[in-house]
């Protein structure tokens, strides 16, 4: 048994606290407590945020101090710690610093499975320290005495979103638990995986690998360099893999040892049945999972130059890809990116087919391969968009912009309508309209007013729908709004001309039509 959020409301330090929202959340495991302190969502802090490894599970004590009275804000915490897996918030000094819980936040706690506690209001003599020491406290205390690695594990992995679930976030976890360095190699010796206690020691123990034999007892430790190590065979499904243990102090129990080996052998039949297998749809996972070391030594294996990767493409549809995705298929966009690609890898992942190129095509080029992978969809009625993701400097920036796109896709459909192919800096842009309308109805009336002039005049519903459609279905094309909107390209110039009048600078003129083409996709978005 495993200490849930429904056994820490019933500590004495939570006396007096109340659930206010995610009750469906009771029934979570906790592994630890954290503290948000500065929860003002800033460049500085995305970044900080991003690099952070986090495995879910954990409560959040914050006051929201420096944003008490920004309800957007306190939304965006709470959806950001719920997508990385976190279990739910204790909120302090609600009267004091924060004045209410707005109802806002409730809901979104509500739809997210998100438990949202509030400690006593009003009260300046509550301590954080009090519930750390005892959550902590309780947690330790049913790890030692309840100890289920196979349970807990699968239960905490199988909580995370698709992309964390992996054999790397299976060993970073147990690393973490029990305070030891696991390395799991295929057959052949490649490091496949590698978490090491503490972090810091990544690549240390690497070294020791050459010298260590698997014809000893398995559970029976070999001593070196004041380690004691353990090693297993893993059977998977195509080949079998090695499993190290380094741990320092005391031996670890049988119990314990078939457990981790319990664990690992069904992380690896659940959500990496090829984990074995040197395949190209590893080396895609490994870049958009982010696992560098294991991405270094698959792309060494291909022979390729992971680092000369500058473009990805996504093909995103209404079906999964898994129901459109078939081997014919593939292989025809092989052929057709070769000639433009040195190395090319295609895989599907979450559900959208996602395709890797090398070097750095030109626009002709790009144009071209375009055209042919549309053409390839269109014959076998296949209806999906496209989002290039060209000129990437690090497989890094390839990551982060899946996950951009996976979460603003939709956004970037409703800005521009009628397009199939999206380039990054739309979804960027998406990204950015998406962002003003969290901030709240100050933010949009403030990113809107310009269009104010435009629709104070009669036909101004008329002139804004000829502005949006010009700036951003046409490219600012006047014969293709024309074309568009079925009129006389002389009128969409006299149109033109009257929202120029009535903005007061010609539309064209930078960076004040900036703001129009802004603010001309937030009333798209808005509506």
């Amino acid at each position: 048994m495993s200490v849930t959020v429904a056994d820490m409301m019933k500590l004495p330090s939570l006396q007096g606290a109340k659930i206010i929202a995610g009750r469906k959340g009771l029934t979570r495991i906790l592994s630890s407590v954290s503290v948000l302190e500065y929860a003002d969502p800033t460049f500085t802090q995305n970044a900080l945020f991003d690099h952070i490894e986090f495995y879910g599970n954990e409560i959040v004590i914050t006051a929201f101090a420096n944003i008490k009275d920004d309800v957007d804000a306190q939304c965006n915490n709470i959806r950001r710690l719920a997508e990385a897996g976190e279990v739910g918030i204790i909120l302090y000094y609600v009267g004091i610093l924060m004045p209410r819980v707005d109802a806002r936040l409730a809901a979104l706690a509500d739809e997210l499975d998100f438990t949202l506690i509030l400690m006593p209001e009003n009260r300046m003599d509550l301590r954080y320290s009090e519930v750390i020491c005892e959550v902590m406290e309780a947690i330790f205390q049913d790890q030692q005495s309840n100890i289920s690695l196979v349970t807990e594990i699968l239960e905490r992995v199988s909580a995370l979103a698709e992309h964390q679930r992996t054999i790397d976030t299976v060993l970073k976890m147990l690393s973490d638990r029990m305070h030891v360095s696991i390395i799991l190699t295929g057959s052949d010796g490649r490091i496949l995986n590698e978490a090491a206690w503490p972090r810091s020691r990544a690549g240390e123990l690497q070294t020791l690998l050459p010298t260590l034999s698997l014809s000893g007892q398995p559970g029976t430790p070999l001593r070196k360099n004041g380690l004691l190590i353990y090693s297993y065979v893993i059977n998977a499904d195509y080949s079998p893999m090695n499993l190290y243990l380094f741990h320092t102090g005391k031996p670890l129990e049988q119990n314990i040892l078939r457990q981790f080996t319990d664990v690992i052998q069904l992380s690896v039949n659940l959500w990496s049945r090829r984990h074995g297998e040197v395949a190209t749809r590893e080396l895609v996972r490994a870049i958009l999972q982010d696992e560098p070391a294991k991405m270094r030594r698959l792309a060494d294996i291909f022979h390729i130059d992971v680092a000369s990767i500058h473009t990805m493409w996504i093909l995103s549809a209404c079906q999964k890809a898994s129901e459109w995705v078939c081997e014919e298929l593939t292989a025809e966009l092989q052929r057709l990116l070769s000639p433009y690609s040195a190395s090319v890898l295609i895989d599907v992942y979450e559900d959208v087919l996602v395709l890797f190129m090398d070097g750095r095509q030109s626009l002709t080029e790009e144009q071209s391969i375009r055209s042919g992978i549309l053409n390839s969809l269109e014959t076998r009625k296949i209806s999906a968009v496209m989002t290039c993701c060209n000129h990437l400097e690090h497989t890094v920036d390839a990551r982060n912009a899946f996950l951009l796109n996976q979460e603003c896709l939709e956004d970037a459909g409703k800005i521009f309508p009628s397009q199939q192919v999206f380039q990054l800096s739309e979804i960027r842009f998406a990204q950015q309209c998406r962002d003003i309308l969290n901030q709240g109805e100050l933010a949009i009336r403030e990113e809107t007013a310009v269009l104010g002039p435009l629709l104070d005049i009669p036909e101004g519903k008329e002139l804004l729908k000829t502005l949006s459609t010009y700036l951003l279905d046409a490219q600012s094309g006047i014969t293709r709004t024309a074309a568009r909107l079925f009129v006389h390209k002389n009128t969409i110039k006299y149109r033109l001309q009257r929202c120029s009048e009535s903005c007061g600078f010609h539309i064209g003129h930078q960076p004040e039509t900036m703001a129009l083409y802004r603010a001309a996709a937030l009333c798209r978005l808005i509506s």
